[in-house]
């Protein structure tokens, strides 16, 4: 009967985590909620569960690098209490909203990547999620004699 327990709760796990692979991130979304944004402009880098920063003991967006994605920069750190500061190259233009999501400011073509949400529950543990930016650069047209 125990084994069965087991089964259960491992075809449990399975069901829970389906539509999603292991990669070098752990596990993480097939497709990351992907979001597009001009560049000079601001973006918002959404959360799909939303965050009560109220009752989360921390949140922290970072900055994936490299193909591999073992690799994070975190951009972002909030904890409990406190306004959050940005860091890095988001220093001085990424804030908080009051849902969790990111918003950089004046948005450059080296922001573009894939980011990943960490909020730290004191109920739940960490869970994480992830929002791939794609940076827009408008073409830039001049009018005038070409020499």
């Amino acid at each position: 009967m125990l084994k069965l327990g087991v089964l259960l709760a491992c075809m449990c796990l399975l069901y829970a985590i389906r539509g999603v692979q292991r990669n070098g991130l752990g596990i993480a979304p097939v497709t990351p909620n992907k979001i597009q944004g001009m560049a000079g402009e601001t973006v918002t880098l959404p959360v799909q569960s939303g965050v009560d920063l109220n009752k989360v003991i921390a949140v922290t967006w970072s900055h994936v690098i490299g193909e591999s994605g073992r690799q994070r920069k975190a951009v972002f750190m909030f904890s409990g209490g406190s306004k959050g500061h940005s860091l890095g190259p988001l220093e001085g233009r990424a804030s908080l909203n009051h849902d969790g999501s990111l918003r950089i400011d004046d948005a450059k073509l080296s922001d573009e990547g894939l980011y990943v949400m960490t909020q730290l529950k004191e109920d739940v543990g960490q869970t994480e999620e992830y929002v791939k930016l794609v940076i827009i650069v408008p073409p830039k047209v001049s009018i005038g004699k070409d020499n």
